[in-house]
This record gives C-alpha cells, sequence and structure tokens, in this order.
C-alpha cells in the first residue's frame, strides 16, 4: 500500500532527518514559518499493524514517545472519529520553546492482505498558528488516496 496526498500551497518537503522524524514517510513545513523559533510541520507515517490492532492504545502509545521529549503534555481530545479511523489533540510545552505547541493526530487504519495498513498524519505547530495551519492541514487530509 501507498499513500498520495498533495501538500497545501506553502509548505514544502523537508528530509524526514532534517526535521527529527528519522521514522516518516515525508515530512512538511510550512514556508511562512520554515525558519522560525519552531515551524508547523505535517508528518506522514506508514506501518503494517495487525488487523485487529487497537488505534486508541497506538495513539496512546504514540503519546507516550512524545512526552519524553516534553516538560509538560496534555491530551485534549482523543476520539474515534469513524470506523478505522482515530484522531486526537495533545498541547505540550518543551524547554526549548517559549509558546504553547499543539499536535493534531489522525490514523486511518486500511484492510490489507498482510494486517493493516496503518497511515498516520500528524500536525505539529504553535498552538496560536493552530486555527490557519489546521484549515491546511484539512485540505490536506482532503487530499489523500491509498493505493495497493
Amino acid at each position: 500500500m501507498r499513500f498520495d496526498g498533495a501538500p497545501p500551497p506553502g509548505w514544502s518537503p523537508i528530509s524526514p532527518y532534517e526535521a527529527g522524524e528519522g521514522g516518516a514517510t515525508a515530512v512538511w513545513v510550512r514556508d511562512a514559518e520554515r525558519y522560525s523559533e519552531r515551524a508547523s510541520t505535517i508528518t506522514v507515517l506508514e506501518r503494517i499493524v495487525s488487523a485487529t490492532a487497537d488505534l486508541e492504545q497506538l495513539a496512546e502509545d504514540l503519546v507516550a514517545v512524545w512526552r519524553k521529549g516534553t516538560t509538560e503534555l496534555t491530551v485534549t481530545r482523543s476520539e474515534h472519529i469513524a470506523m478505522g479511523t482515530y484522531g486526537m489533540d495533545v498541547e505540550y510545552t518543551t524547554d526549548g520553546v517559549q509558546a504553547l505547541l499543539r499536535k493534531t493526530y489522525l490514523s486511518m487504519a486500511v484492510p490489507s492482505t498482510d494486517g493493516s495498513y496503518l497511515l498516520e498524519l500528524v500536525l505539529d505547530t504553535p498552538f496560536y498558528q493552530h486555527t490557519i495551519t489546521r484549515t491546511e492541514f484539512t485540505s490536506f487530509v482532503k487530499s489523500i488516496s491509498v493505493q495497493p
């Protein structure tokens, strides 16, 4: 399986390693913030999981990883959106950035012959930019297709 999607206008691809996301398939950075203290990013992760995988538990596992790099992290939304789709918002702070930050997480499980193809999308943005970047993230999500 493979995903295809068009990043929002004003977002450019960067190396996952440059973004600190070595396991990611792709990362885009918002051009207007590229050289700011904390630029907004969209990260795409892909993996195969068990056909019976619990999307909520997988999201909680990811929160545990995120928590290690923060000074404070609060889950503000966590819910099943539709069959095979899970969403979550977290707010957090780090030592290196003055602003409150927010991650919006969306996972989609697509049945495959090897289990389930899991597509995970993460918008990571300063809280004060969230209204704008979430609209752009939503346009990206709507452009996504998954091909066998």
